[in-house]
Parts: structure tokens; sequence; C-alpha cells
């Protein structure tokens, strides 16, 4: 029989589970009712006193909350001393565990990899254990992450600079691969002056040595993935949230299973117009003697543990948002995750197609067909609501499930700036929740391309995001009179764990702005009617015939003297024009057709 003090525990530890279902249903469950969450949490059993398993899993969190509890912030390099003071005093119930581990306790089982490096120490290992000291901010963020491996005996453990959790076990911190001899060498080929006018960069630095992702974990294995209608069904991820652990955080609250298992258009599997890796499977509008409103709204999600429900709910917001303000269905375009029908949970009154962000050569088509063809789109919105990387990278879809990020699998601010390059649109309004999306605001200050661009960014480019904040700021406000940058500075000083950052060529940062988010003036005397508004700024207006008629033809004019420069130029010089005009060609055809 258990000690009296052990099977206390438990009975906690039951009242815990108890109380975390329910709280879980309160927060998060439309479909299920009260009755039969209660019944599943009272036939729930928790860890009895007797299970090696949830003992393991215990003692494994703890030894790795101690070790972050004792760091010395001077020493650390893998963070910065900001983050690293911040962990000293997180409590537990503020940190997310996830646990892989291996029942049968087989040597060796696992392998970790992270979707944007390697990571040192790479090998098998008998356990995995992951940190989120961060539960409330939205990937990347700091993830502190440890191995588990089976020792012979303490002094083993120690030699190799780990630290020893009894059960012949020893705990190592997971590293990013060479990111400490790459700090060390900045430290060392640096004067005192140096390291002073280079600050930010060595912040920058420590920055991307911090893991920022949940590893993908998963058993080795000697086989490679099944592969199903053309697409790898990759690793099953072993590394799994520990809610049943007592004193510490809730699990965050994921998509359904059913609704992040596959993508919803997959372009090998369904032979379909919508599925196509162009801007046809959009559905591009650009009409004649027409200019409306547009929005491209993208939320990557990468995988399911980082495709949250608020970030379902993101979307539903923003959409909404953009219909109120005049904005037509069919000038709103979504690429979430790996897509979403509009029957699951909480899509139901989004009446547009939502698309996976996996599809994004058709995003980047679309996104350039907008901003290349005159007229087409008075105000174009975009917003961005991914994980994202410490160069503000969005992570879209792991399409092939291995953990890695690949080419089609990211969008870089540098593809993003190319695509809206010069563009066409009257004005480019950029909304990013996402973490260090301050990256974005800075690029956009910098540039000479960008004129027209005016970027709200949740926070600075070192700086995560949290929650849905700054959306919910956002999506709540009413927007018929008053200028985006007005909004976006009444937001700036209601955010508490971030500073909102703003990016606009040429523009006083902290001054309004002359448009709404749907493009009317705004701070007029007397403001705009409804009816005005309605009929002068939302939605589409008509372009007068001459000016249309003015604006084709100047483009003719314009493509016809760039042909009769080339037929001048020397036979060599005229091979590349004509290479150079060819891609001209492509990239008009994509922006007119």
């Amino acid at each position: 029989m258990a000690p009296r003090g052990t099977a206390r525990m438990y009975m906690y530890i039951n009242l815990l589970v108890l109380y975390k279902t329910v709280y879980g249903f309160l927060l998060n469950s439309s479909t299920e009712s009260l009755n039969e969450t209660l019944l599943s949490a009272a036939t729930t059993s928790a860890p009895s006193a007797d299970s090696p398993e949830y003992l393991t899993r215990l003692r494994w969190a703890d030894s790795a909350f101690t070790y972050i509890k004792s760091l010395n912030c001077t020493e650390v390099y893998f963070t910065s001393p900001r983050e690293c003071n911040h962990m000293l005093n997180v409590r537990k119930r503020n940190v997310v565990v996830y646990i892989a581990q291996e029942e049968d306790s087989i040597d060796g089982e696992f392998v970790a990899m992270l979707p944007d490096s390697g990571l040192s120490r790479a090998g098998t290992h008998h356990g995995v254990v992951a940190l989120d000291p961060h539960p409330d901010a939205n990937f990347g963020h700091l993830v502190i992450v440890f191995f588990i491996d089976k020792v012979d005996s303490q002094a083993d453990c120690e030699r190799t600079k780990g630290t020893y959790i009894g059960n012949d076990e020893c705990m190592k911190l997971a590293l990013k691969h060479r990111c400490r001899n790459a700090i060390e060498r900045h430290r060392r080929y640096n004067t005192d002056a140096d390291l002073i006018s280079s600050s930010r960069q060595a912040r920058k630095m420590v920055r991307r040595c911090e893991i920022n992702f949940l590893p993908l974990v998963h058993k080795q294995t000697s086989q490679e993935p099944a592969v199903v209608d053309g697409i790898s069904q990759g690793y099953e991820q072993a590394l799994v949230c520990r809610e049943d652990l007592l004193d510490y955080s809730l699990c965050p609250s994921l998509r359904p299973s059913n609704e992040t298992l596959n993508l919803v258009c997959n372009p090998i599997r369904d032979n379909t117009r919508r599925c196509e890796t162009s801007h046809e499977a959009v559905g591009t509008r650009c009409e004649q003697f027409e200019s409306c409103d547009q929005a491209v709204l993208i939320s990557g999600g990468w995988n399911r543990q980082t495709s949250l429900t608020r970030h379902s709910e993101n979307i539903v917001n923003m959409y909404q948002l953009l219909r109120r303000n005049g904005f037509q269905q069919s000038s709103i375009k979504i690429f979430f995750a790996n897509g979403m029908h509009r029957e699951e949970t909480g899509a139901e009154s989004v009446n547009t197609e939502i698309f996976p962000a996996a599809m994004k050569t058709s995003m980047r088509f679309h996104i350039r067909k907008l901003c290349g063809r005159p007229h087409c789109v008075d105000t174009l919105v975009l917003y961005l609501n991914s994980p994202s990387r410490t160069d503000g990278t969005m992570l879209l879809w792991d399409v092939n499930k291995n953990g890695k990020v690949e080419a089609d699998e990211q969008y870089t601010i540098d593809e993003l700036l190319d695509d809206i390059k010069s563009c066409k649109a009257r004005s480019v309004q950029i909304i990013a929740d996402q973490s260090f999306s301050g990256e974005l605001s800075k690029a956009v200050r910098k540039s000479n391309d960008h004129s027209n661009v005016l970027a709200f960014s949740s926070g600075k480019e070192n700086e995560y995001s949290y929650m849905s904040t700054f959306t919910d700021y956002w999506t709540r406000l009413d927007h018929s009179h008053i200028c985006t940058e007005d909004v976006f500075q009444q937001i700036k000083n209601t955010m508490l764990k971030s500073t909102p950052d703003f990016g606009a060529k040429g523009h006083d940062n902290e001054g309004p702005g002359p448009l709404t988010i749907f493009g009317a003036p705004c701070n007029v005397d007397p403001p705009f009617s409804a009816n005005e508004l309605r009929l002068w700024y939302r939605g589409c207006q008509n372009v007068p015939t001459e000016v249309w008629l003015r604006t084709f033809f100047s483009v003719q004019s314009a493509s016809a003297n760039n042909d009769n420069a080339a037929s001048q130029l020397p036979t060599s010089s005229a091979d590349n024009a004509n290479t150079v005009q060819q891609e001209s060609h492509i990239e008009e055809s994509l922006a007119v057709t």
C-alpha cells in the first residue's frame, strides 16, 4: 500500500485532472455537453501511486525545472540575460511540460530535430523533455529542451557535462548546433568599443541561438516514412504535452486532431482547379474599370502543436472586421495552416474559400497579380499570424511532416517585400501579429521600393507576440473614421508585454496617417456619413474610363520603348536584354492575366 502522504498526493492529482478537464471544456468546447465532460473526467484515472511512468515523468520535469532555476545569467549563452532572468522568476504553474518517454525503457529510442537548425548532441536518446516558460507567447519563442540518457554511473554523466538525476539517468541541455562557438568567436574578436557598437548584433546572435520551436521527436527507425497520395506521412510526434503533472501549467488548446491530420487541398491527390498551384486556383479578382479593397490573410501554423484554436479564431475575427468595413467576400483570400473546411470549428461564419498556407506558390501568384495590375486594388490589407523565426521568416505548414522547414514551407520577409515591391495599389497595410514581426517593420523603413506600404507589427524585432492581444485590439475597434496609424497608436499605448512597431518609408513613425483600413480619408470634419463611405470608399468602386484607358496606354507605350531599346543593343547585350525582357513579360503576364 502506498504511504499516506503519497496517497494524498494522488488524490490531489485526481482533483487536478478533473479541474483541468472541466476548465478546458469551459474555455474551448462548443459541441460536447458538460455532463459528458464531467463523466469523462470522473472516469479518467490519474496515475496510480505505483505508476513508474508517471513518477519518471514527474522526476524528469522537476529536474529540468530545477536546472533552469539554478542558472547563472552572467554565463548563459543560449538565450538573452532578459530571458534568463524570466526563467529564474517563473513559477511551475506558468510552465508547460512536454515529454517523450519510452514506457518499456529501451535506451536509445528517440531522435529530435528542429525546423530551423541542427542540434548538438545529436543521436538517439532515452527520453526528451521540453519546458515552455512562455505558454502565452506565439511560436517562435524560447523553449528549453533536455535529453535524457542512460549512464553507468554519476561520474560518467558529469564527465559529459550532464546533470545526474538518479535511476542511472543523465540530463543534458540541448543546444543549437555551433551556436556556442559563434558567440565565443564574436566575443573574442571584438574589442570593448566594438562590443558596445555591435551590441544589437550580439543580442541578435544570442537570440538566434535560442531554441524557438518544439522539436519533432520520433522513434529511431531505419524505414522511410510511408507515402500516401504523393505526400510523405512523416514521423509521429512523440513529444507530448503532459497535463497530469502536479503544479505545472495547462496544455495549450489545439485544433481538433481530425482537422490537422492532412492537407485540405492536396494538389497531387486532388485533381481539381481549386487545388492548382497558380493564381487560377485562388480566383484572383481584377476587373476592368473597377478598383476594389482586397485582403490576404496568412496564418501558417507549421504543425498540430503550434496551430492553436486561437489562430483559427484570429483569422475569423480579422475576416469579420474586413467584411464590416466593406471588403467583399471574393476580395478576401485566406491561407491558413493545412486548410480548413467551412463546417469546421469556428469557420462557419467565413463565407469564402480557406486555402492551405502550404499553397505558397498560389499565394505569391495572387499577391503579385493584385500588386502588378494598375487600378486592380485600392487598399491592400495583408494580415500575418504565423509561427516565425528570429529573422521574421514565417513558417507555413510542414507538408511532408519531416520536422525540417524547406523553401516551399516558409515565407521570408524578402519574398514578401519582393511580392509587393512597387505595388500599384493606392495603399498597402500590413498587420503582423507574430513573434519577431518588428523585423518586417524595420525592413519596410529601410526600403526604397515600398513608399505606399504601412507595416504594423505586434512587437519589436527581438520581441515575441503574445496570445491574440494585438489582433483582438484591431478587430474590436470601429474603423469607420479613424486612421490606421491612430488605431496603431492606441494599441501601442495599451500593450503591456511587447512594444508594437510601425514601419513606413518617409513617414513620421508617431504621426497620424491619412487613411482608414479601407482607404477612406480620416480625421475629416465633418466626418463622412455611412452612406458616403459605402458609395465612395468601401468595397469596389468604378474607375473612370478615361483614367483607366490613360493608364492602359501608358503601360503599352512603356513596353514598346523597352522593346526598341533592346533592339538597338549589340548582339550579345541584346541577347541578355532579351532574356531580361522575357522575364519581364512573364512577370507582366502574371500581373495582368
